[in-house]
């Protein structure tokens, strides 16, 4: 079975390459106010990666050398693609404005539950196995969601910009996808997480805990169609 090689992710991590993007032609092409929309909420989603990381690092997940490598990087690449999607909705006449409510900001309810989840994690040997199928699911509707995106708004500097994204995007779901299978692998099929992880095929529910709390912001969700999953990454 294939795995990931951490160490060639590594290598090649970096902020996303947005050479020879033509923002000034971002105007000169209609953006559908359906698509401006989308890509708020993907720019809020992106932008709030950086706060989920926050309540990880409580948690055994980080107690993984991979894990806590790859956590860094993908934090890194995410935290750029905000930038992006940022700078495309500026170009389009659409700049971000304030967040009502700043990331750095929790609810007693946001507070309550990331004291609970490290919590939980430090007591459950089988957290983590949990925590990379999460991710899976995420980064899974999140590559799907730019593809159906791309192809609905039909706009050309949008589509070549979510291209790149979509490339991290599905080397993120990848190293998600195979941690999952290999820490399932190693429960018994009588094991609760087994059942509660691996019944089915979690990662085509396109469940994402970031679009739930996005959605009890008053952000709305874009609809997600069928897309064929990527394949591995070179």
């Amino acid at each position: 079975m294939a795995t990931f090689d951490i160490d060639a992710y590594v290598a090649r991590t970096g902020a996303l390459d947005v050479r020879g993007i033509d923002w000034a032609d971002v105007p000169r092409h209609p953006v559908p106010a359906e698509a401006i929309r989308a890509l708020r909420y993907m720019q809020d989603i992106e932008s709030h990666t950086i706060v989920y990381l926050r309540s990880l690092l409580a948690t055994r997940a980080i107690d993984d050398p991979d894990v806590a490598r790859f956590l860094a990087c993908w934090v890194y690449e995410e935290s750029f693609h905000g930038l992006a999607l940022e700078r495309f909705l500026a170009a389009a006449g659409h700049p971000v404005g304030p967040r009502p409510t700043p990331h750095g900001r929790e609810s007693p309810a946001q507070w309550l539950e990331a004291r609970g989840t490290a919590l939980v994690s430090r007591m459950w040997p089988d957290f983590c196995a949990v925590h990379m199928t999460w991710g899976a699911i995420n980064e899974l509707t999140t590559l799907t969601g730019y593809r159906r995106l791309a192809a609905r708004a039909g706009h050309p500097v949008l589509s070549e910009l979510l291209e790149r994204i979509t490339r991290d995007e599905s080397r993120h779901f990848f190293f998600y996808y195979r941690q999952a299978e290999l820490r399932l692998r190693r429960r018994s099929p009588g094991s609760p997480v087994y059942w509660s992880t691996a019944s089915g095929r979690p990662w085509a529910a396109g469940f994402s805990p970031s679009a739930s709390s996005a959605s009890r912001r008053g952000i709305s969700s874009p609809m997600r169609e069928g897309v064929p999953p990527p394949v591995r990454p070179t």
